[in-house]
């Protein structure tokens, strides 16, 4: 007789039950006993066959069990990154079960990681359905352990390379390639498409993933909108489409999601002229669809996959037909492979492109032009202001990096420097005068005494010697500091110090010149 499908298992029947197919939440069917389990073939699959050996032989199957109900309460990425996190363990011989390892997996692990594998082996102690489960005791030894290590880098606010915001440069260079190389057929329009929604809404990879054609739309009074999936990355909670944000549509990306339906439409009347009413169908239809593993990027081959989740396809989405969130992600990082990619200004390396460094630059670009904290969570779809600090105080992080830049470049063209750097005191004029010694920084070369402060006020004299090996990176530190506290008094007599700080940097300029000129003495000068 059929198992039940909500019968729990016992010990005798724990081998025939895992041979049963089982519902998971995403409301497809999965078999407990097959190495994969991929009942949403929208998302990664979960390679269960790989992570029973982090238990011993007896515990296997019950972890098997363990991770089967755990999928029908949690989504497939949650569950997934519970089998990476076990394989993690395997990989340096350890046990989520014996008490004696958690240390060594706090220590291996990241502090989410080590949440998720504490936060599956509760749920698996507290499952009564399972016979064979963990008891209080390693749970309590989970708890006892703290959760947190030493916070890492944010990412944000360290403006990371690799993972923070871009640049201007390295946006607006990024954006010239994609448009050039989409123009030239080097790359595909699905590809362009995806990258043109992350440069304007920097979505989630699974909002985006989740997007139909209907999404895009005029309203009554002929405003293009889109509509965005609002699911959350990490175990999408909310639902397949359950809860849709709107907002405002250029004219252009209007025209380029339009051509870009009209393209699919035409492909799928072509491929599948009798599966379905595709001129209704079409809203329905994901903008980034599964398509056979033989088959790649659309373009070649079927642009969508022939199965049975087109049934239905003229009267509601199906989360079987979108490409899965690892396609997107792969086809994203494919076109740094290109030889001609843009370079960043800051590694020399191509620029490296993730899908949230496009959110974290909407972030920060926005709060650069002074938009609030509310108007930046709405923006990113946050549910609160919490996470959007950072990127005020980023963007005026990076807005100093670039003053900085700026006005290094201003020292070389504004002749603020006027005078003459010198070896040592003896080269200078009035160099034997300890009264015209300046703070070991210069030589004063004038012959009468003046009231000036010296010596930061002297960087801007014609009769001013800095001497080639002084600190005057330290007197450039004070001039700013002493600028940025009148700032707050009298704007008029800040700018006083604008001319001592370009002549302050044109010195330490020609300085480092001077030094990097000089021939190196070989070993026998060395010596």
């Amino acid at each position: 007789m059929e198992e039940n499908l909500l019968a729990a298992p016992t010990e005798a029947s724990i081998i025939n039950w895992l041979e049963q197919p089982k519902l998971a939440k995403s409301g497809h069917f999965f078999t407990p006993s097959d190495d994969i389990w991929r009942p949403d073939i929208s998302q990664a699959s979960i390679n269960v066959g790989s992570v029973k050996s982090s238990v011993l032989d007896r515990w296997q199957p019950w972890l098997v069990a363990a991770l089967a109900y755990y999928l029908r309460q949690k989504a497939q990425n949650t569950v997934n990154g519970v089998a990476y996190c076990l394989r993690a363990c395997i990989s340096e011989g350890l046990s989520p079960l014996n008490d004696l390892d958690l240390i060594r997996i706090r220590e291996r692990l990241s502090s989410s990681h080590f949440s998720v594998v504490a936060a599956f082996v509760e749920f698996w102690s507290q499952c009564e359905d399972l016979p064979i489960r963990p008891d209080r005791k390693l749970i309590e030894a989970y708890k006892d352990l703290p959760r947190k290590k030493k916070a890492g880098r944010d990412v944000v606010a360290s403006l990371d390379p690799l993972r923070g915001p871009f640049t201007p440069y390295e946006r607006d260079v990024l954006f010239q390639w994609i448009c050039a190389a989409f123009a030239s057929g080097r790359l595909a329009l699905d590809r362009f498409v995806y990258l043109r929604l992350l440069f304007v809404y920097g979505a989630r990879k699974v909002n985006i993933q989740q997007m139909v054609f209907g999404d895009i739309h005029r309203t009554t009074d002929g405003h293009p909108k889109i509509r965005l999936p609002k699911a959350k990355g990490r175990g999408e909670e909310g639902g397949y489409r359950k809860e849709l944000v709107t907002f405002g549509l250029s004219k252009d990306l209007y025209l380029l999601f339009s051509g870009y339906k009209r393209y699919v439409l035409e492909r799928l009347k072509s491929e599948y002229p009798g599966r379905a009413d595709w001129d209704i169908a079409i809203n329905n239809v994901p903008l980034f669809r599964r398509v056979g593993m033989q088959h790649g990027s659309f373009g070649y081959g079927p642009i969508i996959i022939d199965s049975e989740a087109l049934n239905g396809i003229e009267v509601a989405p199906n989360s079987q037909l979108h490409a899965p969130a690892d396609t997107l992600k792969s086809g994203l990082e494919a076109i740094r492979g290109a030889e001609d990619f843009p370079i960043s200004e800051r590694t020399g390396d191509k620029i490296h492109v993730h899908s949230h460094r496009f959110r974290h630059t909407i972030g920060t670009d926005m709060a650069a032009e002074g938009y609030s904290a509310e108007a930046i969570a709405a923006a990113l779809t946050h549910k609160n202001t919490r996470a959007t600090g950072k990127y005020i105080k980023t963007s005026i992080k990076m807005a100093r990096r670039i003053d900085e830049k700026l006005k290094d470049h201003l020292a070389l063209v504004v002749n603020a420097f006027t005078g003459v750097i010198v070896g040592n005191r003896h080269e200078a004029h009035n160099g034997e005068r300890e009264d015209r010694q300046l703070r070991n920084l210069a030589v004063c070369g004038a012959d009468s005494q003046c009231y000036m402060d010296a010596p930061l006020a002297c960087y801007p004299c014609p009769k001013f010697q800095p001497l080639l090996h002084a600190d005057h990176h330290r007197a450039l530190e004070e001039l700013e500091a002493r600028q940025e506290m009148s700032m707050g008094v009298d704007q008029n007599t800040a700018a006083v110090y604008d001319r001592s700080i370009l002549a302050c940097r044109r010195v330490i300029h020609e300085c480092q010149q001077i030094l990097n000129s000089a021939p190196r003495p070989n070993s026998e000068d060395e010596v």
